[in-house]
C-alpha cells in the first residue's frame, strides 16, 4: 500500500487515513463541499488538499456549521471572493399574504409603506407569499406604531435608521479586516485556520451589535433628558 502522506490516495486509502466512510467521501464530492479526484484510467486518486477538505469539513460540523453552510463557504473559498462571502447571514422568513395580514394588519393595508419596504430591501413580495429578510425588524416597527407613533414616520425611521447603521457596520467590518482578515490573508489564508477565523468573525458581530446598542442606549437617555428640559422650560 502507497505510503498515506501520498499525493495519490486511492479513496480507501483517503477515507482511512481521514476516519470519513467512503460513501461520506461522495456525497462531499456530490454536494459540492471538495473536488473530485485525479483520474488516471479507471482509478481516481486524491491528495493532500482532499485531506486538507475533509478534516476542514470536520472541523466546521464541529463548530456547528450545516452541510449546507459549508457548501457556501468552501465554494466562495474556492472561488476566490472575499470576506463578505463567508458572512453568516439571517435565513429569510417567507408568509402567506393572509399570514402577513395577521401579523401586520396596519401595514398590510399601507401599498406605498409596503413598496418603500421592498426598497428598503425589508420583504419582497409576490402574488401568493411575502419574504420577510428580518421579521424582527417588521415586529418592532409594528411594536412602535402600537405606541402611537405613525405608520409612516416608523418607516422613515428604519429607512433613517439602515443608512447610519450601514456606516456603523462597515467601520466595524473595516477594523476586522485590518486586525484579523489582512493578516490572515498575508499568512497565505491556511485552510486550517479558517474555523477560528470564522468564529472571530462570529463573536465581532455580535459584539458591534451590543456596542451600538449601549451607545444608542446613552444617547437616548441624554436627548430625553435634554427634551424633558425643554419641556419643563416651556421651549418645546
Amino acid at each position: 500500500m502507497k505510503p498515506k502522506t501520498s499525493d495519490r490516495l486511492t479513496i480507501n486509502e483517503l477515507s482511512e487515513t481521514a476516519g470519513v466512510k467512503e460513501s461520506t467521501i461522495r456525497m462531499y464530492q456530490h454536494r459540492g463541499l471538495m473536488h473530485g479526484p485525479m483520474l488516471e484510467g479507471r482509478v481516481g486518486y486524491y491528495g493532500q488538499l482532499h485531506l486538507q477538505r475533509l478534516r476542514l469539513i470536520g472541523r466546521l460540523q464541529d463548530e456547528g456549521y450545516s452541510l449546507a453552510g459549508i457548501g457556501r463557504l468552501v465554494q466562495a473559498w474556492d472561488s476566490g471572493r472575499g470576506l463578505v462571502d463567508l458572512l453568516s447571514k439571517e435565513e429569510p422568513v417567507t408568509v402567506s399574504r393572509v399570514e402577513f395580514e395577521s401579523l401586520f394588519p396596519r401595514l398590510a393595508e399601507e401599498e406605498d409603506l409596503l413598496e418603500r419596504l421592498e426598497t428598503l430591501g425589508a420583504l419582497s413580495r409576490s402574488e401568493r407569499d411575502l419574504v420577510l429578510a428580518d421579521d424582527r425588524l417588521l415586529r418592532i416597527g409594528a411594536a412602535l406604531a402600537d405606541t402611537g407613533i405613525g405608520l409612516e414616520a416608523v418607516v422613515s425611521e428604519a429607512e433613517h435608521t439602515a443608512r447610519s447603521t450601514e456606516d456603523l457596520a462597515v467601520r466595524f467590518v473595516q477594523l476586522f479586516e485590518q486586525q484579523i482578515w489582512k493578516p490572515f490573508v498575508e499568512a497565505g489564508m491556511p485552510p486550517d485556520e479558517l474555523p477560528e477565523i470564522l468564529e472571530q468573525l462570529n463573536q465581532v458581530q455580535p459584539l458591534a451589535v451590543e456596542a451600538v446598542a449601549a451607545s444608542m442606549r446613552n444617547a437616548l437617555q441624554k436627548a430625553s433628558a435634554e427634551a424633558i428640559e425643554r419641556v419643563m422650560d416651556g421651549t418645546l
